[in-house]
């Protein structure tokens, strides 16, 4: 057996039913229903027919998707706001829809967000000193995708409400 398996070839119409059902179903993109319809064999004019039927059927809306990739991936993945804008970037979404999505995350429930997210790591890392501490926190906090500048304020923060005992080396 292949590594890649056969994905059966669409017609239009067929491609059509699916991707309407499939869009009425979750929010997707235009990307992720264009990578759907190449992968399935449909030519690049049958593609971009079926993508200007869904978006003018506004069974894909790029605004509306990054709104709610932006709030589920907060919400539940607890990403920073770097790694969504950059997950959106990857999906060819519109740096001005990108921006309003980033907006509607409020700061302070960011900042909560993270701070509990990099207090519940502490608990689980080891470490020998803050140094130590600190360098993984901060590691962890870019893996996660939140901003350098906010991520330092809170791992100290952290540090010095959990590590009063430890050297500051």
């Amino acid at each position: 057996m292949s590594v890649e398996t056969k994905l059966k070839i669409w017609s239009k119409d067929e491609a059509l039913a699916k991707m309407s059902m499939l869009c009425a179903e979750s929010e997707k993109c235009k990307y992720d229903i264009a990578e759907k319809l190449r992968q399935h064999g449909l030519s690049s004019a049958d593609s971009n027919a079926i993508l200007s039927y869904l978006e003018t059927e506004r069974f894909i809306d790029e605004a509306r998707y990054s709104k709610f990739f932006a709030k589920d991936k907060y919400k539940f993945a607890k990403w920073g706001r770097k790694k969504i804008e950059y997950a959106l970037k990857m999906k060819k979404i519109p740096v001005n829809y990108i921006k309003d999505a980033l907006d509607e995350i409020p700061d302070d429930a960011y900042e909560e967000t993270m701070l509990a997210t990099l207090t519940s790591k502490l608990k689980t890392i080891k470490f020998q000193n803050r140094y130590d501490a600190k360098a993984k926190l901060f590691r962890f906090a870019a893996s996660r995708g939140y901003e350098n500048g906010v991520a330092l304020e809170i791992i100290e923060k952290i540090l010095n409400e959990n590590l009063e005992g430890y050297d500051n080396e």
